[in-house]
């Protein structure tokens, strides 16, 4: 579980204390970083979490076959295992680019 402080909302329903930790690292990456680079590490963490996704459908189609699926994945896993391949090789070709961004 993550701190409790950050779980906490206000009489309106926003969780106001993640929005100030969101908006306090997100100025810290921008002051302290060229704009380029925080472009780029935004792209490969865009790139890794949504590789992420794509494979957690992998691994609940492997553990639940059975399972009740409302929506379809054109021409699966064909489609998934190649979004993978390329996200794959775009994280890898941003990062052999420019290494320094991690």
């Amino acid at each position: 579980m993550f701190f409790r402080v950050f779980i906490k909302h206000s009489r309106n329903g926003s969780p106001w204390a993640s929005v100030l930790l969101q908006s306090v690292l997100a100025l810290v990456m921008l002051f302290s970083s060229t704009f380029e680079n925080l472009l780029t590490y935004i792209g490969v963490m865009l790139s890794f979490f949504s590789g992420l996704t794509v494979a957690s459908a992998f691994k609940l189609r492997w553990e639940s076959p059975d399972a009740n699926r409302p929506y379809r994945a054109a021409w699966w896993p064909v489609s998934g295992i190649l979004y993978l391949t390329l996200v794959t090789g775009m994280i890898v070709f941003a990062l052999s680019q420019r290494p320094e961004v991690l």
